[in-house]
C-alpha cells in the first residue's frame, strides 16, 4: 500500500513538473499567438517531456512495466512520429506563405509594438522547431530504448 501511495504521488509530481515545463515555454506566447497554435505547441512539449522522461526511467514507471503495453506504446509513438513530421512540413508551409498577423490572436487586440511581436514569433519559430525536432529524436530513443528493453527479457528468458 504504502509503495502504491509512493507511485501515486511521483506520478503527480512529475505530472506537476511537465506542466510548469510547459508553462515556462507557453507562457511567453500566449499573449501573441493564437489558442490553435498553442494547443499544438503545448502537445509537442508535453510529448517530448513526457517521452523524455519514459526514455530515461522506462524500468522504474509502474505502469510500463508490462510487456504489452510498451509494444503499444511503440506502436503509437511511432504513428504520432510520422503525424509530427507531418505537421512540422504544414507549419513550415505556413510560416512561408503566411505573415505574422495569420499566427496573431484573433478573439482580441495584441497590444505589443511590432518589434516585441517579431521577437515573440522569431521565438514561437525556434520555440517549434526545437520541441517537434526534439519529439522526434525522443520518439526514435524511446522506441530503441523499449526495443533493447524487449531484447533483454527475451535474452534473459532464453538462458
Amino acid at each position: 500500500m504504502k509503495q502504491t501511495g509512493l507511485s501515486f504521488f511521483s506520478e503527480i509530481l512529475w505530472a506537476l513538473l511537465i506542466g510548469v515545463f510547459a508553462a515556462v515555454f507557453l507562457l511567453p506566447l500566449y499573449d501573441v499567438l493564437d489558442a490553435s497554435f498553442l494547443r499544438i505547441n503545448l502537445l509537442l512539449i508535453l510529448l517530448f517531456a513526457i517521452l523524455f522522461r519514459y526514455t530515461i526511467f522506462l524500468n522504474q514507471t509502474p505502469y510500463l512495466k508490462p510487456m504489452w503495453i510498451r509494444f503499444i506504446l511503440v506502436i503509437t509513438v511511432l504513428i504520432i512520429f510520422f503525424q509530427i513530421f507531418k505537421q512540422t512540413q504544414d507549419f513550415f508551409e505556413l510560416f512561408d506563405t503566411h505573415d505574422i498577423n495569420f499566427f496573431l490572436r484573433k478573439d482580441r487586440l495584441v497590444n505589443l509594438s511590432p518589434d516585441v511581436i517579431q521577437e515573440k514569433f522569431a521565438y514561437f519559430r525556434k520555440e517549434f522547431l526545437f520541441f517537434a525536432t526534439g519529439s522526434l529524436i525522443v520518439i526514435i530513443a524511446f522506441s530503441l530504448r523499449t526495443v533493447a528493453s524487449f531484447w533483454t527479457l527475451l535474452k534473459g528468458k532464453n538462458r
